[in-house]
């Protein structure tokens, strides 16, 4: 499988076949530039546990546009948080991993980021 996809899959065989282990990502800070949104945002995500996977992230903005972020495995290598920039207009209203709710994340409560802290 390795050598089709041309990537170092060990991550998944550790996570999924030879531990039993753990999905649990969180977003645990969203701040803004300067504390001016048009500026752009960092947002913090988190690997809580044990399984590294890809990361996509659903931003909605406070308009109701819809960004999509997709980070790949490699964020977790050597991290056990990422920060990133997000170019943004305007501030947000929701911040989510996994909107789509393809991974079995054992506490979804911490995928969410709302501005009041809902």
């Amino acid at each position: 499988m390795e050598d089709v996809s041309g990537e170092d899959l060990g991550w998944f065989w550790r996570s999924w076949v030879y531990n039993n282990w753990k999905l649990d990502q969180a977003v645990t800070n969203v701040e803004y530039v300067e504390n001016d949104p048009s500026k752009g945002a960092f947002i913090t995500i988190k690997n809580m546990k044990e399984i590294p996977m890809p990361v996509t992230i659903e931003i909605t903005t406070q308009s109701g546009n819809k960004v999509r972020k997709e980070l790949p495995v490699e964020i977790w290598k050597k991290n056990v948080s990422w920060r990133f920039l997000v170019e943004t207009e305007e501030s947000f209203k929701k911040v989510m991993i996994d909107p789509d709710f393809r991974y079995p994340d054992v506490d979804a409560k911490n995928n969410y980021w709302y501005p009041d802290g809902e």
